[in-house]
């Protein structure tokens, strides 16, 4: 395991390689290189966007011609959430790891797979879906269902408060519906909001499903099943190819119904004191 030093240097360059703490004022720069991957990087995007403070500092990894390889986001909560582009050098990482004050290191597989057996054993935490060929969707009225509009998100955050331990605040999903980065959409059930769904980072080819939920007392019922087909429909008709991550499986067994699957896994490794 990472042995815990508490001096902390930004490392030079080591094969051709280096890792530099990026100034502040640069954060919002990365983002455009984040988003070629937004399903491994949707935290790390909503983290930047935050008009809280979530990260403590945020370095790159690169190569002599400035490319960057990887990105190293420490969260003030004491993660540190991985991500690379590119083949990085494992060594210098491992290295310089070793230097930080952090309590778990959180990224996808295929960036960390090979730091297996280095930080330890990793476990899963969550699963990232693709939904690439059309499915048949049922020919039935849609007039319990639409695309919500911000004064309706109070109710949503009703649906999430019996649902989710945390969630993006009210705020935050308004800001998103009203500069277009994505859309809310629900079941509604005798004027009573049952069931959401939420797009996020949406792009010309492919979008985000993200907040899928049915109030507890209606769960089993097909409701967010109809709900998500309805907005598969939607996604599919603007040649979207879907993304989607999730942690359980409950959920994992209605995503793979719809024709979802998984193509990545997010692994967490916790530093030993």
């Amino acid at each position: 395991m990472l042995p815990e030093i508490q001096s902390r240097t930004l490392s030079g360059f080591r094969g051709g390689h280096m890792i530099e703490r990026l100034a502040r004022n640069r954060w919002d720069d990365i983002i455009p290189e984040l988003m070629d991957n937004t399903v491994e990087n949707y935290f790390n995007l909503l983290g930047l966007l935050s008009r809280k403070p979530i990260y403590r500092d945020i370095y790159i990894q690169k190569d002599r011609s400035g490319r960057t390889l990887s990105y190293l986001f420490h969260r003030l909560s004491g993660t540190i959430k991985f991500y690379s582009r590119e083949d990085y050098d494992v060594d210098e990482l491992i290295e310089f790891l070793a230097t930080l004050n952090f309590r778990k290191l959180i990224g996808p597989f295929a960036s960390t797979e090979r730091l297996e057996g280095i930080l330890g054993k990793g476990k899963p935490v969550t699963y990232l879906c693709r939904l690439d060929d059309p499915i048949e969707l049922e020919a039935s009225g849609n007039d319990d269902m639409w695309q919500l509009e911000a004064d309706e998100l109070e109710k949503v955050v009703e649906v999430y408060l019996e649902v989710f331990k945390s969630f993006a605040s009210q705020e935050v999903m308004e800001e998103k519906l009203l500069t277009g980065r994505g859309r809310a959409f629900g079941l509604w059930q005798g004027g009573r909001l049952v069931s959401v769904v939420q797009t996020d980072f949406e792009q010309e080819g492919s979008a985000l499903v993200v907040g899928v939920a049915t109030r507890l007392n209606q769960q089993g019922m097909g409701y967010g099943t109809r709900l998500m087909k309805y907005v598969i429909g939607i996604l599919q008709s603007e040649g979207r190819t879907i993304y989607l991550e999730y942690e359980s499986p409950q959920a994992g067994g209605l995503y793979r119904k719809l024709g979802f699957t998984q193509f990545g896994t997010v692994m967490e490794y916790v530093k030993e004191s």
